[in-house]
């Protein structure tokens, strides 16, 4: 073969490879073939999601892009996507959903967005730097119904990644709740013997919180102190909040330093009570999602009631 024949052929390798390469780069980056489905939120913020529908697979790599909505007097909120989507998304959704999501939904988020990242009043919401916007109106609060693409409305179906749909139905009801302070543990009694929860209720008969010390264990065995500091009310005898481990000094320590005192979100839990000594916990720690069901814990007859202050 020629020597000037071979040099023409070299280059025309070297420019088809560089063309292929080029051509392939926005198919391994692609990130903005999304739509916004859907949008939920109750009346107090705590439980809000984002669905988003795949337009065409090749769109996973989000790490790097942001996510904001605005509207109403606060500052614009945003998400900063930390990770890609785990797989092709052809066919897929996706959701970002409050820490309160997970129990009111029963799945998991693929994001996690703040308490109140939406305006329950109407707002805007940007996804990846312009490439999908919805300016929205009022969402219903109705704890059931969420806002459609097309301005309707319907039961609220989000579909994670994972393509777990889950259903949310914490519509508030008025009343007053059944008295569920005490210790709880599992159900029947004695099946799980060495866990258990403490509750605390306080608050107005209509509209009282709940404080729980979840004694438990981890992965090794070890004893685990969880707690929900404050669950809100998101229906008759329902109740539902973050869950947090503490750390701190060891329990001699003199003097105590409530400085080394650490709270860290670990997850998201909800009780609801059939009645004042039956109900189910349902939870997602560390991802691990479980529902269980308990009972009051008497350890003597006749079993006392305790009284739930006021305030």
């Amino acid at each position: 073969m020629r020597p000037a024949l071979v040099r023409v052929r070299r280059r025309f390798f070297r420019f088809a490879l560089a063309a292929a390469a080029v051509v392939a780069l926005p198919a391994h980056a692609a990130f903005h073939l999304w739509t916004i489905g859907e949008a939920f939120s109750n009346a107090d913020g705590t439980v809000q999601y984002i669905e988003f529908q795949a337009l065409t697979g090749g769109q996973q790599f989000l790490s790097g892009h942001t996510l904001t909505a605005s509207g109403g007097t606060a500052p614009t909120r945003s998400l900063s996507f930390a990770t890609d989507l785990p797989g092709d998304t052809s066919g897929k959704r996706f959701v970002v959903g409050t820490p309160g999501f997970a129990a009111a939904a029963g799945i998991a988020p693929d994001y996690v967005i703040p308490a109140g990242f939406l305006n329950v009043g109407g707002g805007t919401i940007n996804f990846a730097e312009g490439s999908d916007t919805w300016t929205y109106g009022a969402l219903p609060t109705d704890g059931r119904n969420a806002l459609l693409r097309n301005g309707s409305t319907a039961a609220s179906t989000p579909t994670n990644f994972g393509g777990q749909t889950g259903a949310i139905n914490i519509a508030p009801v008025s009343g007053p709740d059944v008295n569920v302070q005490g210790l709880w543990w599992r159900a029947p009694a004695g099946s799980e013997s060495g866990w258990g929860m403490a509750i605390t209720q306080q608050g107005p008969a209509a509209d009282t919180i709940i404080f729980v010390a979840w004694y438990t264990y981890d992965t090794n065995g070890n004893p685990l102190w969880l707690v929900i500091t404050r669950g809100e009310r998101v229906g008759p005898n329902a109740w539902s909040g973050t869950i947090f481990q503490t750390r701190g000094p060891a329990f001699s320590a003199v003097p105590w330093d409530p400085a080394q005192v650490t709270a860290t979100a670990v997850g998201t839990g909800t009780l609801r009570f059939t009645d004042a000594n039956n109900g189910s916990f349902a939870y997602n720690v560390n991802g691990v999602l479980q529902t269980k069901d308990i009972t009051r814990q008497i350890y003597a007859t006749p079993a006392g009631t305790c009284t739930i202050p006021a305030n």
